[in-house]
């Protein structure tokens, strides 16, 4: 016959859900210590856990690789071991990278240049603040006169490697291009246009120059070496209106390009640039 006793006992062992004093109480008071304090820190060590796996998640960026880097200088540069960096890119050979080749990196800064909440953009008259566009904002854009420019406009760095495209990020969005390059090189105007904006005043994009076409379509040139060109000023299509460069939030020498055109409400929005190039 199993004694009353007994049952508690194996209460204790089987319904681990239940309350710890309620399955101490048929043990020795010495036991019952010693099961309450590992019980303690079972649920302490449950519950750092708990608060490690909760904590705010890391925010990445996409870094191209440039002439002459390394994984432990890349990780010194953005507080990261060389090591996670390697395991977060699958890269099994440390001493083996290409020149151009994007890596995802932890960053714990913001960068505008992605579509940070922060970020700014003036179009003529003034700056307008605008918020992080989700992607059904892109979705919903209406083209109208800007379509006459689908598959017509120039590549502004002729030759460059495109390093990270339009689109969703971790905890951004990504309202243009990425297109690596030599830090001096040409960059060109990708259609006719006004000058509408030229000047380093926009935090996040460095060296900016906007160039507007007459059915109001505006291409955005970031993160220049140098501007070429003046507020004001009539650019043709593949003349040189800046210097590719790395000022601003940016993570190595590009052009960060970015296509807009107005929204149902008048906006103007991002789209995907390479809708527009041959």
């Amino acid at each position: 016959m199993v004694t009353t006793e007994a049952k508690l006992k194996r209460s204790c062992i089987t319904a681990r859900s239940a309350s710890v004093h309620w399955c101490l109480g048929a043990l020795s008071p010495f036991f019952s210590k010693l099961f309450t304090a590992i019980w303690l820190a079972v649920v302490l060590t449950g519950l750092s856990g708990c608060f490690l796996f909760y904590s705010s998640p890391e925010k990445f960026i996409q870094y191209p690789v440039r002439r002459g880097d390394t994984l432990y200088e890349i990780g010194q540069r953005f507080g990261v071991s060389y090591q996670k960096i390697a395991s977060l890119n699958s890269i099994s050979d440390v001493n083996n990278l290409e020149v151009g080749q994007v890596l995802r990196v932890p960053y714990k800064g913001q960068d505008l240049s992605s579509g940070g909440a922060n970020a700014s953009l003036g179009i003529g008259g003034g700056v307008a603040r605008r918020p992080t566009p989700n992607v059904s904002s892109s979705k919903t854009v209406r083209l109208t006169r800007a379509q006459e420019h689908i598959g017509k406009l120039l590549w502004p760095v002729p030759g460059a490697k495109l390093s990270s495209t339009f689109g969703r990020r971790w905890f951004s969005f990504h309202e243009g291009i990425d297109l690596a390059g030599a830090v001096g090189t040409p960059v060109y105007a990708a259609h006719d246009g006004r000058v509408v904006y030229s000047g380093n005043g926009l935090r996040g994009y460095g060296n900016l120059v906007v160039v507007q076409a007459e059915n109001g379509l505006l291409t955005v040139y970031a993160h220049n070496d140098r501007n070429l060109v003046r507020v004001g000023a009539f650019v043709r299509k593949g003349s040189r209106i800046a210097l590719l460069g790395s000022t601003g939030k940016s993570t190595g020498p590009h052009l960060h390009f970015e296509t807009r055109v107005k929204d149902s409400s008048g906006k103007n929005v991002a789209v995907d640039p390479l809708v527009f190039f041959p």
